[in-house]
């Protein structure tokens, strides 16, 4: 057999590699700021509680121009004030009616017709004016003044037990300028039969003025009413020592006295 004819095979040459150096390092990543930064609630903060109404939103308000001057009153309305001022009601009822019929809004001619019924005695008619003025004009101490009289004159003494409490408020003290209205409001008391409150707003006062004899018959009538039977008797005594005979304030006294004997 024929002999295999040897090859000869290139060696592979080795190749030389370049030495190994590491890729250099990214820089760090730069961390990104929170969707919401939160905020830290004082020392002494509350929760808000879910529970609790949202506070109402405030828009700020766009400075505008210099506001505009107040329009004048209706011709019909100033008339009837200068007339009212003279006295010449009944041309001031007709100005104001008029200035009514073409500003039904203007609820000060109210006020000036209300004061107009007043003075001359036509006091429902007084009421009913002065009352669609005070319902936008609630705090107006002249209409409410007059209304005192008002609810007197007509006997309404619910009503004038209200208005003298609202005149009054809450936190009222005993001095010159609430002790007339403390003297109504102590009278309103007894005719609907709140005698406690009545003694109690009488006998401040009696401590501030013990020498008005009508606030003094009050006072007795609640003290009556109550059956302290012996200061109503002692009052009555300064009452009849004091008011002339065939007064009528002496004449109720002298009633009252004999029912306690």
């Amino acid at each position: 057999m024929p002999q295999p004819i040897p090859v000869t095979m290139p060696m592979p040459q080795p190749q030389t590699q370049a030495p190994y150096e590491p890729a250099p390092m990214a820089s760090p990543p730069v961390p990104l700021p929170p969707l919401f930064s939160p905020v830290p609630l004082p020392a002494q903060a509350v929760e808000p509680v879910l529970n609790e109404p949202l506070l109402p939103r405030v828009d700020i308000e766009v400075a505008e121009g210099p506001r505009k001057p107040k329009s004048k009153p209706p011709a019909e309305f100033r008339s009837g004030v200068k007339y009212f001022n003279l006295g010449k009601y009944s041309k001031a009822k007709k100005s104001f009616n008029s200035a009514l019929q073409e500003h039904p809004d203007l609820v000060k001619a109210f006020l000036y017709l209300g004061l107009i019924a007043f003075e001359e005695k036509e006091f429902e008619t007084a009421r009913d004016h002065l009352l669609r003025f005070l319902e936008s004009n609630p705090g107006n101490r002249k209409a409410n003044l007059v209304m005192v009289k008002i609810f007197k004159q007509l006997r309404e003494w619910t009503n004038l037990v209200g208005i003298l409490e609202r005149l009054l408020g809450l936190d009222y003290v005993c001095d010159e300028s609430n002790i007339k209205l403390m003297k109504e409001l102590g009278s309103a008391y007894i005719f609907v039969r709140e005698f406690e409150k009545a003694k109690q707003t009488l006998e401040t006062v009696f401590h501030f003025d013990p020498t008005d004899p009508q606030s003094d018959y009050h006072l007795a009538m609640s003290y009556f009413h109550l059956q302290d039977f012996t200061k109503a008797e002692a009052l009555l005594r300064d009452i009849l020592r004091e008011v002339p005979q065939g007064n009528r304030l002496q004449v109720m006294a002298e009633s009252l006295m004999e029912k306690i004997r």
